[in-house]
């Protein structure tokens, strides 16, 4: 087994958010539960492995997440004076992207399944982009979006720590190829924003699929 490889990772993930609050934020908790909901998101970026030894594996990389959460309905919009030109109604998601540097362990705990690891990391985050989208419906059926810049309303962390859990299945392809897959659940440790009555800590959950190259 190599020392040294290189690969490229990528996963669909259901993102969504967890929600701490002051002692004066629990109906505004209760409220944002109710209308709040998951998206589908995704990672794809670059890993680099290091083999210490047949048992523990390093791993580090950037990868790009995209996060966030939506309105679970549409809202109902209503004019004074109805209007064709007017949107019928309205759902606003948050989205937000960050470039991630992973520090990882893989560790495998039964030398006769030397396929099977399991694995646990920290990552440092870097905010990119965080948006609230918004798609409005007219009565023709159309469907038009615009982006506004959370920041602008709201002040933001640029950079956060998240935690990683997972398990997973790697063989080898040939003597230098490597295919993986894992399952894994990863998590905020440091809140998206600001100091507020309500603190948003992303989370998501996924399988990574990945290729490596022995150097």
């Amino acid at each position: 087994m190599p020392k040294w490889r290189v690969g490229v990772v990528a996963a669909p993930e259901f993102a969504y958010r967890s929600l701490f609050t002051t002692a004066a934020g629990g109906v505004l908790k209760q409220y944002l539960d109710e209308l709040q909901g998951p998206i589908w998101g995704f990672s794809a970026g670059v890993a680099v492995f290091y083999q210490k030894d047949e048992r523990m594996q390093l791993e580090s990389g950037l990868f790009f997440s995209r996060g966030g959460y939506r309105e679970k309905k549409w809202r109902a919009l209503f004019w004074p004076m109805p209007d064709p030109l007017l949107p019928m109604r309205a759902r606003f998601a948050d989205r937000v992207d960050y470039l991630n540097l992973p520090l990882k362990v893989n560790f495998v705990p039964f030398k006769k399944h030397m396929g099977f690891f399991v694995s646990t990391a920290v990552l440092l985050q870097m905010r990119l982009a965080a948006k609230t989208i918004s798609c409005f419906e007219y009565t023709d059926g159309h469907r038009e979006s615009t982006a506004r810049d959370i920041s602008q309303q709201t002040p933001l962390h640029d950079f956060g720590l998240s935690m990683q859990l997972g398990f997973g299945w790697q063989k080898a392809i040939g003597s230098r190829h490597w295919l993986r897959v894992e399952p894994f659940f990863r998590h905020m440790l440091t809140p998206f924003n600001e100091g507020s009555n309500a603190s948003y800590y992303f989370y998501s959950a996924g399988v990574r699929a990945g290729w490596s190259l022995g150097l």
